[in-house]
């Protein structure tokens, strides 16, 4: 029972972190579009901080 709630807890944190990072790479994506580019970046920054392996957010970074 406990390792099924700990499992549990575990793959919530995960999809938040994923839905997180997504929302940032999109807005990220929206501030480019915009050429606020000083926002994009912390919008790519906090992505990279979700998921540190986001070749995406890194990818973002670079266009700011």
């Amino acid at each position: 029972m406990l390792l099924a709630l700990t499992l549990g807890i575990g793959f919530t944190a995960a999809a938040c972190g994923s839905q997180s990072k997504e929302k940032h790479l999109a807005r990220g994506e929206e501030y480019l579009q915009k050429r606020k580019f000083q926002e994009a970046v912390m919008e790519f920054r906090a992505a990279a901080d979700v998921d540190k392996t986001s070749a995406q957010a890194r990818w973002g970074l670079a266009r700011a």
